[in-house]
Formats: C-alpha cells, structure tokens, sequence
C-alpha cells in the first residue's frame, strides 16, 4: 500500500497539496519512502488537481490531508483514482505516518469533511 503527502521545506510536515515543495510517497511494503518535486509549485491552473495526478500516477492508495490542503474538486480527482484520504491536524508529521502506517490508515475516509476542504472563492459546501 502506498501513502503519500505533500510536505513543508524540512521535509516531514504535513501540509496542503499547493504549500510544500515535495510530495513523499512511502510503500509500506517495500518500506521505501520516494520524493517527486511538487507540481503545483509551477502549476499555472488546477494546482490541487495535478498533486492527486501525480499521487494516482505513482499508485498511490491513502493520501495525507490538513485542513485546507484539499478543494472540492482535487478531493473528487483523488476519489475518481480510488485514493482515501487520512485526516490529519495541522502539524502532523509524514515519519510519524511511516511509523505506524497501520494505525493510520484504519481510520482513512472515502471522503472528507467539508471543513476540511478550501473553498475558491464562488464555491460552498452544498450542491443546487
């Protein structure tokens, strides 16, 4: 199974898909931990939507997510790619996930909570 997230600068905080400069992706059946620079730095559109291309394309089975680190679009792309989402608090740590892969991803959703997700401006929660 593989786990991925978009981490800060040192290389180990958890945060939104368009805020660090890498996505790690760690197979826990290998234990191999790999790291792609993140597209969305140079993204000029669908920042969100190309981090999940990028996650779906490596295989990627749970993502990380933080308050805010997805939009309402990017989350159905990584549905779309059959991708769960473990929801984490700011600050979480990606060695604190590899640690104990298990114990995260018991807990993944299909779906995250709506005050999980960044709303672009024009955007709400609901559907007409």
């Amino acid at each position: 199974m593989r786990i991925a997230a978009v981490v800060s600068e040192d290389g180990n905080t958890i945060v939104g898909l368009t805020q660090g400069p890498t996505v790690v992706i760690y197979d826990t059946e290998t234990k191999n931990t790999r790291e792609f620079p993140n597209p969305a730095i140079t993204a000029q559109s669908e920042r969100r939507r190309v981090v999940v291309e990028l996650m779906a394309s490596q295989g990627t089975d749970f993502a990380c997510a933080v308050p805010g680190g997805f939009c309402p679009h990017s989350q159905q792309a990584a549905i779309t790619h059959g991708i769960r989402f473990i929801a984490l608090e700011p600050g979480s740590r990606f060695s604190s996930v590899v640690a104990d892969p298990d114990q995260f991803t018991t807990g993944a959703v299909a779906k995250l909570p709506p005050s999980f997700l960044f709303m672009h401006s024009g955007e709400h929660e609901h559907n007409h």
